[in-house]
């Protein structure tokens, strides 16, 4: 098998790190096998509690993500440049953390879990890019998130098709570029393998237009649709959090409303997921 790619940056000295203190307690401590709540507790009371938290936060949230000013607005850094937002990490990872905690089944538990991990990556990587010393790529391009020699040194699994390759798209209008490793077959035509990197750079801001074959960057996609088509909110490119209010991809919907119909339990239904029923458009 191959060694994991990531095509976030940061993701894979996160995940070294990760790994480095895993070893860390696994010496300290051995291998730990606890229940996911005190077992003196009454599961549903405790759940409960768990939700109503993650209600709390999920409305504070909502409340710092709505541009405001005014009031405790006074002490702010942005104040003199009128409304603003007030999102930040420590509400972004108690909403999910407790979302992770109000999960009784072991299934949602761990996808709730990953999506903390997720929330953790990001905002080491939001600390990582203020104290950053290197030189940051120029406007519009995006270094590879494997050097060309790892890449080259990676060993090839002789039961498995697929192997890494270094894919460039660039845009066709103003010529910056997306460098990445993606996972392709040998069977698969240079068509193909550049479906695979366009695939993923949607979820990036970037466009295809299949029909003439062009590729446009984050800055000159799209913008047909002015605001969400679920919250009716203006979408801002520049606000690109898990949860902003920027485009996501190529859909109608802004982050936010997609990262919360993501977050929607086995009821839940909107004119995202559900479209036939509320007339929007799937993401």
């Amino acid at each position: 098998m191959y060694p994991a790619l990531f095509t976030t940056p940061g993701v894979r000295q996160f995940a070294e790190e990760i790994d480095a203190e895993r070893q860390r307690q696994l010496t300290k401590f051995g291998e730990q096998h606890h229940p996911d709540i005190e077992p003196r507790d009454i599961p549903v009371v405790t759940h409960h509690y768990y939700a109503s938290r993650a209600d709390i936060w999920k409305q504070v949230n909502a409340e710092r993500a709505t541009p405001s000013t005014g009031g405790r607005c006074a002490a702010c850094p942005g104040s003199a440049s009128g409304p603003h937002t007030h999102t930040a990490w420590d509400g972004v990872l108690l909403e999910e953390v407790y979302e992770a905690l109000a999960e009784s089944e072991p299934a949602k538990l761990r996808a709730e879990l990953v999506q903390v991990a997720a929330v953790c990556a990001a905002w080491i990587a939001d600390i990582d890019s203020r104290t950053a010393a290197e030189e940051q790529p120029a406007a519009g391009q995006v270094s590879a998130p494997l050097p060309p020699e790892l890449v080259s040194a990676i060993l090839r699994d002789p039961d498995s098709p697929y192997y890494p390759s270094q894919i460039t798209v660039v845009c066709d209008h103003c010529g910056a570029e997306d460098t990445s490793d993606y996972m392709v077959r040998e069977d698969m035509t240079p068509t193909e393998r550049l479906g695979v990197a366009r695939k993923h750079l949607v979820t990036k801001g970037w466009e295809h237009d299949a029909k003439v074959g062009d590729d446009f960057c984050p800055v000159h996609a799209s913008t047909s649709a002015a605001e969400c088509a679920a919250c009716r909110t203006a979408f801002d490119p520049a606000d690109s959090r898990h949860d902003g209010r920027a485009r996501y991809g190529l859909t109608d919907h802004c982050r936010r409303c997609v990262d919360r119909c993501h977050e929607g339990g086995a009821e839940h239904v909107c004119l995202i997921c559900d479209p036939a029923r509320y007339g929007g458009q799937g993401s």
